[in-house]
């Protein structure tokens, strides 16, 4: 048995003050529960919830074949994809079987953001390299210093518009 201690996101210290219950995942001591689950779900499902999701994994992919290096490696086509969006995907092996599923957020021409699932992250940048041969991309991640939000629930556009953001 693991005796490996638990890693704590940025936020942890915010979630402890407000009350939060914890439990671990994927290597992290997590937040999952304030009032009640009950209350929690109902608030999202005729709202909005906020949610620390910053144990995720965050891949940067950048460079002048940044978005062929993604058409190649994942099932999504992203050519819709503007800056400023994102697109769900998977990330496939050579043969067509799924290595994992992705979000990848198009932050400019030549620039992606990749959000990817934590207990996989480590395994998802290993085959994510092991395809940069032939293109002219810099692929960097998993990134460790930043912290990621969720917004969730039927409120969450105008909440973002009211900030500022779309």
């Amino acid at each position: 048995m693991s005796t490996m201690a638990l890693r704590e996101t940025a936020l942890y210290p915010f979630h402890k003050e407000l009350g939060a219950k914890f439990a671990p995942f994927a290597g992290y001591q997590m937040p999952i529960q304030y009032s009640g689950i009950i209350d929690e779900h109902q608030a999202v499902r005729n709202a909005a919830g906020l949610f620390d999701v910053s144990h995720m994994g965050v891949a940067t992919v950048k460079g002048p074949q940044a978005f062929e290096f993604l058409q190649h490696a994942l099932t999504r086509d992203l050519s819709k994809t503007v800056p400023g969006k994102a697109a769900y995907s998977l990330l496939c092996q050579p043969d067509g079987g799924t290595v994992d599923d992705l979000i990848a957020y198009r932050d400019g021409p030549e620039s992606f953001w990749l959000v990817l699932n934590a207990s996989n992250k480590e395994k998802d940048m290993a085959h994510l390299r092991s395809l940069t041969g032939k293109f002219q991309v810099e692929l960097q991640g998993p990134l460790e210093n930043m912290s990621l939000l969720a917004l969730q629930g039927p409120a969450a556009n105008e909440i973002l518009q009211k900030l500022g953001l779309k």
